[in-house]
């Protein structure tokens, strides 16, 4: 099975998070899995210029040993704002190539103005498209005025979408109040990695050394 994930947050340098055990588990299990992402933290980093040219980075692994995970990575102006403004014209371009190229059995987003543009292309080549929410992505948008537009998008988004997959009952309820049929969303729980964490161990031992000592007056 081929799996296109999208993202407006970048892969390589943040988390891991959800999507990224979520999809390298998957990979260890012989499922395909590439991702198109978006090198948020760009202002950080020393500038080379004014735009970024395509990168593809092979076999990534963050959360699981092993895992064979490849993020696409289009190019952007490097300018406030115009680096968002670009997404419309290179990740459109990108997600039409993969579709083309790699021909996904399912597409998955994460994010919003890529997520959106994914939907669109999915649903015109009937191609199933899961919005899996992790928290309330416009709410997150760091310029107050670009909130609206973000929550259009979501909107439209969860309103197209075939399966809506949230992590838990409060973002359940988000989902549908903003526009997601109750029969398409799933409550899918993250977990936890039982080879690196053991529930039946007894913490109390561990717990009482590290408390903090009663304040006195």
């Amino acid at each position: 099975m081929r799996i296109l994930v999208v993202q407006e947050s970048d892969w390589l340098d943040k988390g891991p998070h959800q999507q990224h055990h979520l999809m390298e588990r998957l990979s260890l299990r012989g499922y395909e899995v590439r991702v198109i992402d978006f090198e948020i933290t760009w202002t950080r980093k020393p500038r080379t210029g004014f735009y970024s040219k395509r990168s593809v980075f092979s076999g990534v692994s963050k959360a699981c040993h092993r895992s064979q995970v490849t993020v696409i990575r289009p190019g952007i102006l490097k300018l406030p704002l115009f680096d968002y403004g670009s997404i419309v014209f290179t990740h459109t371009a990108e997600i039409r190539r993969q579709i083309g190229e790699f021909r996904p059995d399912v597409i998955v987003g994460f994010g919003i103005l890529n997520t959106f543009i994914a939907m669109r292309m999915a649903s015109r080549r009937r191609i199933p498209f899961i919005y899996y929410l992790i928290d309330a992505l416009h709410t997150l948008i760091p310029i107050s005025k670009l909130r609206f537009l973000g929550e259009v998008l979501e909107s439209n988004t969860l309103r197209g979408c075939d399966v809506v997959c949230v992590i838990n009952e409060e973002l359940k309820r988000y989902a549908i109040e903003m526009g997601a049929q109750p029969y398409k969303v799933h409550v899918v729980r993250a977990g936890i990695d039982t080879e690196r964490f053991n529930p039946h161990l007894d913490g109390c031992g561990l717990k009482r050394s590290v408390s903090m000592p009663a304040l006195t007056t």
